[in-house]
């Protein structure tokens, strides 16, 4: 869990960068960054945060809940055997 949260802050880390550079540059400051780098960095970073979001949820929170409701089914079939 641990690595997905770095992984995330990483991503988000990478956006805010880029969001910075994009300013530096809008403001007319001296960045040595192409205006195509940081469309496709901005993309990529974006694109990966969705992907270990996904992961994230899919992996640590939603699969919680289904584990609950995987652990009732057996209790409930006792019940109804009693």
């Amino acid at each position: 869990m641990i690595i997905t949260l770095l992984q995330l802050s990483q991503m988000i880390i990478g956006c805010w960068i880029n969001l910075q550079a994009w300013q530096y540059k809008k403001n007319g400051e001296m960045c040595q960054v192409s205006d195509e780098n940081l469309k496709v960095s901005l993309i990529m970073y974006g694109t990966y945060f969705l992907l270990f979001a996904h992961f994230f949820l899919g992996s640590y929170i939603y699969k919680s809940k289904r584990a609950n409701k995987q652990n009732d089914k057996p209790k409930q079939e006792e019940k109804k055997s009693n």
